[in-house]
């Protein structure tokens, strides 16, 4: 489904864009091209950078019916932006055996970047009331057209056909996240503090669009993965921090290394197991103890994650690391894969997808039987292993948080304002709050140690 969105920004900043890039407004494609790179609705998980499917680039040039017949050419359009304009984009194209998207990154002329810099700074907090532009055709955003834009996005996502868990997310009122509406601001605030400047952007980019949007995602799920994703602009593009500052007052459920534990589970790996229980018995943060034992540094935990991570999704061990040589260095990554764990991980990986192209597929927690063959028709050879294990390690993470949605079917005013894998943001009723959150932890916790899966649900507050 798309829910077609334009950004509306300031009339100075678009008149600066025409000026620079005049070709990227006379031909609307490339118009909505340019918004997608500046505004993008879908990230590259690893590098961050704006993802640009065969699909999404079939839906701006307006090419459906050819991309159904398999008679579009979504390159082409990135080259004549290329040609037209004169900006430069950096483009990784689709690769499914490294588990790799299109990607494209703008490079501005430094004036415009400057611009865009200081545009995003004060775009919310010292215009709230200034008058915003379509970047697109430059008209006046007209009064009452934001609250009404959330309006007619809300009845579309009720009209999905989708699985009742979907549902029951895409119902969620409107009127559930005006109490996150006064901390707008500070989550500006934690964003423009952030010191990578990729980063930073990204947030405050973001921000820009859920100010106008909205803060209500619209969920979907998707062919290949039993997982819950929101579609487009939404609050998970958000760093943790700046997340958990817009969503104060909400509780944060953690899966604690929740696909570690369930790849050490299904994978047998004795030693990542026994670290994980050893965590839990002793009450200590897991990530530091494995970063010691593995070698690396303090602060290359969201580096050891993405490997990690990236392993359970089936990327390669070649493009693995290289993955970690750009993070950690040449010298780091060729210790971390002499280290026993890694070995153990990734002959473990080997084991199961050799098990499972002997079994012919597998059943996931779901009890959804899915074979190889049936793979390989929806993608084509590339990855179909590497994607069968994602899919059985990411259904073990719905089944761990069904407890949410039961809560949420039975518990008057307990609302789901942000889903995320292996996680979410609740927002129970105050009044019955500790005793609907102490029990939520006691049923995905039992339920993890039926399973068999070194994994307990943390619950925080978000203040």
């Amino acid at each position: 489904m798309s829910l077609p969105f334009t950004t509306f920004i300031s009339r100075a900043f678009r008149e600066l864009l025409m000026d620079s890039v005049p070709e990227a407004f006379v031909d609307e494609t490339l118009g909505r091209l340019m918004h997608e790179l500046l505004f993008p609705r879908w990230r590259d998980r690893w590098s961050g950078r704006p993802v640009l499917s065969h699909e999404l680039l079939a839906e701006l040039e307006g090419q459906i019916t050819a991309l159904r017949g398999k008679r579009y050419n979504g390159r082409a359009l990135l080259d004549r932006f290329q040609t037209q304009t004169g900006l430069h984009l950096e483009i990784t194209e689709a690769d499914w055996l490294r588990g790799q998207a299109r990607t494209a990154q703008l490079t501005l002329p430094p004036g415009l970047e400057a611009a865009l810099s200081a545009e995003l700074r004060i775009l919310h907090r010292e215009r709230r009331d200034a008058p915003w532009v379509n970047f697109l055709n430059g008209q006046p955003a007209a009064k009452q057209q934001f609250a009404e834009q959330r309006t007619a996005r809300r009845k579309a996502r009720l009209q999905l056909s989708e699985t009742p868990n979907v549902q029951l997310l895409n119902a969620t009122p409107l009127k559930a996240y005006a109490r996150f509406a006064p901390f707008f601001d500070q989550a500006l605030e934690v964003a423009d503090s952030h010191t990578r400047e990729g980063r930073r952007h990204a947030n405050l980019r973001t921000l820009h669009v859920l100010s106008q949007l909205g803060l209500a995602p619209t969920y979907r799920t998707a062919i290949r993965s039993p997982r819950i994703y929101p579609v487009g602009y939404s609050m998970a593009q958000l760093s943790a921090n700046v997340r958990a500052t817009l969503l104060a007052t909400s509780y944060q459920c953690d899966l604690v290394g929740a696909q570690l534990a369930i790849i050490a589970r299904l994978w047998t790996l004795p030693t990542w197991t026994s670290r994980l229980q050893a965590a839990q018995k002793g009450g200590t943060a897991l990530w530091p103890a494995l970063l010691r034992e593995l070698g690396l540094p303090g602060d290359a935990k969201a580096d050891l994650k993405m490997l990690v991570y990236a392993t359970a999704y089936g990327m390669s061990q070649i493009n693995l690391r290289r993955v970690a040589a750009e993070r950690l260095g040449a010298e780091a990554t060729a210790t971390l894969f002499r280290q026993p764990l890694m070995q153990e991980l990734l002959a473990g990986r080997r084991e199961r997808r050799n098990r499972l192209q002997h079994e012919g597929g597998i059943t996931d927690a779901l009890g959804q039987k899915v074979t190889v063959e049936d793979r390989r028709q929806q993608q084509g050879r590339g990855g179909v292993g590497g994607s069968l294990l994602a899919h059985e390690a990411q259904s073990f993470e719905l089944v761990l948080l069904e407890p949410v949605f039961d809560i949420a079917r039975r518990s008057e005013g307990f609302r789901i304002p942000l889903w995320l894998h292996d996680g979410c943001y609740v927002t129970p009723r105050e009044d019955r709050a500790a005793q609907i959150l102490r029990g939520l932890r006691d049923q995905v916790n039992r339920k993890a140690e039926r399973l068999g899966i070194e994994t307990q649900l943390e619950i925080t507050y978000c203040e």
